[in-house]
Order: structure tokens, then C-alpha cells, then sequence
């Protein structure tokens, strides 16, 4: 979400929205978990029992 952001905003304050979009996801796709702050998002969507994607390609299709 951040990617573009991260040279003009201070670091702490993208995971702090980071972490509090994750607590009212109910899943989230991560694509950069082998970075710092990818960690992070992951350990913290696990530790908030989120369901985790890691490719666009595990997402069902939800459509009806």
C-alpha cells in the first residue's frame, strides 16, 4: 500500500495505518513479506487470526 510512500513519510507511521487497516480487514494480501515491514504486517494479520494471501492467485473468487 505504502511502496510510493516510503521515501516521504516516516516509517513508523506507515505500519501504525498499516496495522490498523489490517485489524478491520478481514484478509489481507501480502506481497513483500521477506521485507522488514512485510514481516511485520505478516506477524501482526497472524496474531489477529487474519486469513493471509501471499498471491493474487490464492484470493477466491467471491463473486455470486
Amino acid at each position: 500500500m505504502f511502496a510510493f510512500w516510503e521515501k516521504t513519510l516516516n516509517k513508523k507511521l506507515i505500519m501504525k495505518a498499516c496495522f490498523k487497516w489490517i485489524k478491520n480487514c478481514d484478509a489481507v494480501l501480502l506481497l513483500d513479506v521477506g521485507k522488514k515491514g512485510g514481516e511485520k504486517a505478516y506477524q501482526h494479520a497472524k496474531k489477529h487470526n487474519k486469513k493471509i494471501f501471499e498471491s493474487i492467485d490464492e484470493i477466491p473468487n467471491l463473486r455470486t
